[in-house]
């Protein structure tokens, strides 16, 4: 928590934009990265696949998760 909390003031003392700078010249290795580790063989299975679909939600966009809805609200019961 404390970690989470510097690195916000740090952020803000700094200014967003420094920032946003800084994170969009890391993205290009931050996608090798996950390259890299999509087609490591050695790697975990569960890692590899968490690479992978993060590389597809990037591109693809993540897939639409289906809603049911099983009890009807009175729309003026609130």
């Amino acid at each position: 928590p404390w970690a989470v909390a510097q690195i916000l003031k740090e952020i803000e003392d700094a200014g967003r934009q420094p920032v946003i700078e800084m994170l969009q010249d890391a993205s290009v290795e931050a996608a090798q990265s996950l390259v890299s580790i999509m087609r490591d063989t050695t790697a975990n299975k569960d890692t590899r696949r968490k690479a992978s679909n993060d590389i597809l939600d990037r591109v693809l966009g993540k897939p639409n998760q289906p809603i049911s809805v099983s009890e009807k609200l009175d729309p003026t019961n609130f």
